[in-house]
């Protein structure tokens, strides 16, 4: 969030790739069958759909 509100993204990949650490965080801290796990999984693919979308 504070990289975006301060323009510190000069890339989309590096936007990008925060999001995937974000991600790969939540699939690594959370069980599969939790309820952050599922919203992770939902969040990711939800994510990338929209990032191919936009960008792909």
């Amino acid at each position: 969030k504070k990289k975006m509100r301060n323009h510190q993204y000069t890339k989309r990949d590096e936007f990008f790739n925060d999001v995937q650490l974000i991600l790969n965080n939540c699939e690594y801290y959370n069980e599969d069958d939790s309820p952050v796990g599922e919203a992770g999984h939902v969040l990711r693919t939800f994510f990338e759909t929209q990032w191919a979308k936009q960008f792909g």
